[in-house]
């Protein structure tokens, strides 16, 4: 039977379940059964049609979603830099703190007798 029937055509797809609607639609409006049916241009028209128009929703739900992605993707990476911004300037605070702190006099024996040998 996989020789009959591909099996890309019995796949439930979206496109595959679009061609059968406009099908069915068709066999509606006409009155009339699937082994009557002859197939007209016009049939054939709106089945191109509607495959032309869903492989453009596809492109365009695509191209959304790249943008979407995109976005969040620069958002993150802005927040990433002003994180890393406020991470380095802590650090550069606590350096320029550490090295402008005056040392304390060390009031210990050795201290003073440096003191009196500087002195002379």
């Amino acid at each position: 039977m996989d020789d009959i029937v591909e099996k890309d055509r019995t796949a439930l797809t979206v496109a595959n379940y679009e061609a059968v609607a406009i099908i069915k639609t068709a066999l509606r409006m006409k009155k009339t059964t699937s082994t009557k049916m002859t197939v007209s241009r016009n049939l054939i028209k709106s089945c191109i049609n509607a495959y032309a128009n869903y492989q453009h929703y596809l492109k365009q739900k695509k191209e959304l979603e790249e943008e979407k992605r995109a976005q969040k993707l620069n958002t993150s990476i802005h927040l990433l830099k002003i994180e890393k911004t406020k991470r380095i300037s802590k650090l550069v605070r606590l350096k320029n703190k550490i090295v402008n702190r005056k040392r304390k006099q060390n009031d210990s024996g050795q201290g003073q007798r440096f003191k009196r040998i500087k002195m002379l």
